[in-house]
């Protein structure tokens, strides 16, 4: 059973277990500060629409010469040709159009005092789980 100090929070917990060699915790920890999320809700998303369509147009056109080709090499290089370019051309649209803010950028309503009672709340869980409690 996981420890309850893991996640004193009320969004709902996630879990993800991997490797990596060249993260650690505290880079991490510090490039959460600098996250940013994108905002649709604030977006003019018929200008992000619009520009999106002029942008992937050529994208399908190259892709509807991909119907005519028979060539297995050919066909799967330009697959991932075109997956790239949608991505590019898609994350272009967004950097220009949709509205980004920090993580915790809405988070107004968190203070220094509710970091001491959220760091209480840790403590009293672990000296509750150390006295053998479950």
């Amino acid at each position: 059973m996981l420890g309850l100090d893991i996640n004193l929070s009320d969004h709902l917990p996630l879990m993800t277990i991997g490797d990596c060699d060249i993260l650690t915790s505290s880079i991490i920890h510090n490039s959460k500060l600098y996250q940013s999320h994108l905002r649709w809700d604030q977006a003019p998303l018929h200008l992000f629409y619009e520009h999106t369509r002029l942008q992937l147009q050529p994208v399908l056109e190259e892709l509807d010469w991909l119907l005519y080709t028979i060539d297995d090499v050919t066909v799967t290089l330009t697959i991932d040709h075109i997956y790239e370019k949608v991505v590019a051309k898609l994350c272009e649209s967004a950097n220009l159009f949709i509205p980004k803010h920090r993580t915790n950028f809405y988070e107004l309503w968190w203070s220094q005092k509710l970091d001491v009672l959220k760091a209480n709340a840790v403590s009293s869980c672990k000296a509750w789980k150390d006295a053998g409690k479950t």
